[in-house]
């Protein structure tokens, strides 16, 4: 079967809001957790603070660009994929024990 760009863009963002929602796979051989390996391969971090400079509200994370680009936004709680013309969007709860674990380490790097 012959996938579409737009769908493979499609099934890409779906397979990332799924990570975030239920967890990330393991890199074998890491000593880091699963989460941690991730962050590690962001490749920008976009920060959404508050009016008070202080207050960390979400991130958005480019975790693939040049084709496709793909940002996680955990502030709405979506995957957004673009590739040429094409988009791709999907959501991920945001209450799920992953999810707030993900939260967590980005308070704590904005933190540092």
């Amino acid at each position: 079967m012959n996938k579409t760009t737009e769908t493979q863009l499609q099934d890409h963002v779906n397979m990332l809001a799924r990570q975030v929602e239920y967890g990330f796979d393991e890199v074998d051989g890491s000593e880091e957790d699963p989460v941690m390996d991730f962050l590690e391969g962001v490749l920008n971090f976009e920060w959404i603070v508050a009016s008070d400079t202080e207050t960390l509200l979400g991130a958005r994370l480019l975790v693939a660009f040049g084709g496709p680009n793909i940002w996680i936004d955990t502030r709405k709680g979506v995957v957004e994929g673009y590739w040429w013309m094409d988009s791709a969007f999907a959501s991920f709860d945001t209450e799920t024990d992953n999810a707030r674990e993900l939260d967590d380490y980005l308070e704590t790097i904005w933190s540092c």
